[in-house]
């Protein structure tokens, strides 16, 4: 079963298309939005496991010139 979470990325001012280009352009990452709020962009990202999302936010992800802050929110499913 394919692991999903929610990132909440703060940016530092005026990099948030440098960061959006590059989470674009990165594997594991599903879904990118820009938003309003305390965050400035929202991903959706997948992997094997929560443990490989967890590299992809340490290794990768965190390594974006310009991202200040990510909050990871691992997605629980609920099986009906």
């Amino acid at each position: 079963m394919i692991s999903t979470a929610y990132l909440l990325i703060r940016v530092e001012p005026s990099m948030a298309r440098k960061v959006y280009d590059a989470l674009q352009r990165m594997s594991g990452v599903q879904h990118l939005d820009v938003i309003s709020g305390p965050y400035d962009i929202i991903a959706v990202v997948q992997g094997a496991d929560f443990t490989h999302i967890g590299r992809l936010v340490l290794d990768r992800v965190q390594h974006i010139e310009g991202i200040s802050e990510t909050v990871t929110c691992g997605v629980i499913p609920i099986e009906q």
